[in-house]
């Protein structure tokens, strides 16, 4: 994809959205100013950012609860007013403030959520089925972790598509982790990619910590689903920068993870000091810009906080069993 320079400001500026608002949300829990608990999504931001940005609108996307869904929400557009509001379960929140944090936005794209491990897959299939039946050319781009390789779910969705040229790309955020067990215990093959080659569908490794390489292997894979292709699985190969869930153990099965391993990947592997950096290079940025975009966001997101606080509350149990169902 050619990009302007105007697209590469956009790709930074996603890059930096989520990752403010991500400290945001650990900041905030740890301050006892967060009344759920956050995952976060550290270091791997280039992977929501580099699949999402670009997508059509129509196109579909399911997220994981990796960072809350927060790095495919924002380069889709959903405001970070609208995702603090539903942190804090008030009525401007995208879902009225009744998911706490599952990400179902459908007129941005996304259709429902389940934090079940592979559970999304069937669900996408679904929607994917729904796009090649209406003939419109929409697609769907599924996000699910390493570990959910391991599940059958994941296997007969998977084949599912296959089986039927579904519109369907898969992008597996593979960090090497699932919760707190490493991924060599649970697979046999850390490049889990080679499962969807298994079947006669392409699978493609990517760094997940450069966007530009996330945006051109979803590209390629978006065109060829949307032409009838048929699916395709992407492996983005990234690191869980902190533990599984914030304030609780950063181990990998009994013994704690490396903490100069997590320094070495935020010093060296961050994807928004890499491709900031590039940026800078090409002459498309200056250093003030990105202070800009960084300060801007800030604010931003302490507006949104503020918002959420005054905003109104989820009023009564019939107000939550009325969305159970539609008009």
């Amino acid at each position: 994809m050619d990009l302007s320079k105007d697209q590469k400001k956009t790709l930074l500026d996603n890059l930096i959205r989520v990752r403010e608002l991500d400290q945001w949300f650990i900041d905030a829990l740890m301050a006892g100013k967060l009344p759920l608990f956050y995952h976060s999504t550290q270091v791997q931001e280039a992977v929501g950012v580099g699949a999402c940005t670009f997508l059509e609108d129509g196109d579909s996307v399911y997220a994981t609860h990796r960072g809350h869904g927060i790095s495919k929400l924002i380069p889709r557009g959903v405001s970070i007013d609208s995702i603090m509001a539903e942190h804090y379960g008030k009525l401007t929140g995208y879902c009225g403030g009744a998911s706490g944090w599952h990400p179902c936005v459908p007129e941005k794209g996304f259709p429902m959520y389940t934090a079940l491990i592979s559970e999304n897959l069937g669900l996408a299939c679904g929607t994917a089925l729904a796009h090649k039946l209406d003939g419109k050319g929409r697609v769907v781009v599924a996000f699910e972790g390493d570990s959910a390789v391991a599940k059958a779910e994941f296997h007969e969705a998977f084949n599912f598509a296959a089986a039927n040229r579904l519109p369907l790309v898969v992008v597996v955020e593979n960090n090497g982790m699932g919760q707190h067990t490493p991924i060599e215990t649970y697979v046999v093959n850390k490049d889990v990619a080679n499962y969807a080659k298994g079947i006669g569908v392409p699978g493609v490794i990517v760094d997940g910590q450069d966007v530009i390489a996330v945006l051109e292997a979803t590209e390629e894979a978006v065109a060829r689903a949307r032409a009838g292709g048929g699916p395709t699985m992407i492996e983005a190969k990234t690191f869980r920068l902190r533990g599984h869930s914030e304030g609780g153990p950063n181990v990998s099965m009994d013994k704690p993870r490396s903490a100069e391993e997590a320094e070495l990947w935020l010093r060296e592997r961050d994807p928004i000091k890499l491709y900031g950096q590039k940026l800078l290079d090409e002459g498309v940025v200056t250093q003030a810009d990105i202070d800009r975009m960084t300060t801007e966001v800030r604010e931003e997101i302490e507006q949104a906080y503020k918002a959420a606080l005054a905003a109104p509350p989820i009023p009564d149990f019939e107000h939550l069993q009325s969305l159970l169902f539609a008009d």
